[in-house]
Parts: structure tokens; C-alpha cells; sequence
């Protein structure tokens, strides 16, 4: 194949016999308002009776959580265990949002998920939950996640659910990246593992 760059933008023109076998999906910071996509995809789990492996995920969030469905109206319902379901909403945003990337991160199994802004609308105390199930489902999806974020609060969360004894095994799996612009006008990436990403926090080097 070739690849062809103008105005900005890269054309990639692949060869006639060219097949790709891994999936992806890229998820903007707004789309996640859009109406209809969260229930359009956990819609295709009930129908195959496989909302047990969403739920598996939302449990590292909340525990309480132990079924979810949709009713009328698209209306997505979870079981927390009391007498009746309950709208997924009276739950707060944030279970949404977390809701929306965890089947994103379902819906490319096998493949490669790009996520912007992955903590826009959240608040920050939300965030170990969000690296919770970002973690948890990347690993039961077998998903590779990229995913930028201009908050300095985020990267410490992170670092902060990682070191938690149980997920020491994924430690090595991720990576941090920030662009510095340098004195020639040039960008140059600085990448931190696990070690070097507590150490950059401590220093309170810039993020972005």
C-alpha cells in the first residue's frame, strides 16, 4: 500500500490484496452523547446472553451491581439487589460514561480501542473507577486502549489503581506518553512505565 499526506492529512491507499483482521473503534470525547449508541451496543449483549461479561466489568466499579437490561424505550436498568430494577441514570453520569467505554472496549475483542479525552465529563472522583474498569475490561477483552487525557489528575489515578497488589501483573502493560514542544519548534514523546510514571508525578512534570 501507499500513504499520502496533504493538507494535513494522511491517505492511506492499502494493496488490492490487503485484509485486515483486527478490529478497532475510535471514540471521540462527544460520543458519548450521542442518542442511542450506548443501548444499540448493549443491546447486541442481551440478545446473545452475554450481558454477564459487561456486568463482570461494571462490578469493579460497584459491586452492588448484579444484572443490567434494557426495558421500554430503550430505558437501561440495573439489578443492585433491592426489591425493583432501577434506571441505570439514578446512578449518576459517570456509570453511564464508564457504561459506554466498557462496551466500546467489548466491541473490538481481539483489537485496538482509541478513546479522546477518556475523563472529559467525569468528575475526579470518579477516576479510580474509570482505570478500574478500563483495566479490567482491557484485559478480559484482550483490547489494547489508547487514550489521552490533559488532566494531570487522571495520570495520578491511574498510578494510584495500579497499585493496588492485585493488578501488579498489568503494570507492565501500561505505558504514559507526553508531548514537549522543544526550542526548534519540534515535538518529542517521553514515555514513562509504571516506575518512572510515580517518579514524573512526584516531580509534577507536565502532562499532555
Amino acid at each position: 500500500g501507499t500513504v499520502s499526506y496533504n493538507q494535513n492529512e494522511f491517505t492511506f491507499n492499502p494493496s488490492p490484496n490487503y485484509k485486515e483482521d483486527q478490529r478497532g473503534l475510535f471514540i471521540s470525547s462527544s460520543t458519548f452523547t450521542l442518542s442511542g449508541t450506548l443501548e444499540k451496543r448493549l443491546e447486541k449483549y442481551i440478545i446473545n446472553k452475554r450481558q454477564k461479561e459487561i456486568v463482570n466489568v461494571l462490578q469493579s466499579i460497584d459491586p452492588s451491581i448484579l444484572d443490567i437490561t434494557l426495558g421500554t424505550n430503550k430505558i437501561i436498568y440495573v439489578d443492585i439487589g433491592v426489591e425493583k430494577l432501577i434506571p441505570l441514570n439514578l446512578l449518576g453520569d459517570g456509570i453511564r460514561r464508564m457504561l459506554s467505554i466498557i462496551l466500546g472496549i467489548a466491541e473490538v475483542n481481539d483489537g485496538v480501542i482509541l478513546i479522546d479525552e477518556i475523563d472529559n465529563g467525569l468528575h475526579f472522583t470518579a477516576m479510580s473507577s474509570l482505570w478500574k474498569a478500563v483495566l479490567k475490561a482491557s484485559k478480559d477483552f484482550n483490547v489494547q486502549v489508547f487514550a489521552t487525557t490533559h488532566n494531570f489528575e487522571t495520570i495520578q489515578y491511574l498510578k494510584l489503581v495500579l497499585e493496588n497488589p492485585d493488578l501488579e501483573p498489568q503494570r507492565s502493560n501500561v505505558r504514559s506518553y507526553t508531548l514537549r514542544k522543544l526550542e526548534d519548534g519540534s515535538i518529542k514523546s517521553y514515555q514513562y512505565d509504571f516506575e518512572q510514571l510515580g517518579f514524573a508525578i512526584d516531580q509534577k512534570i507536565e502532562f499532555r
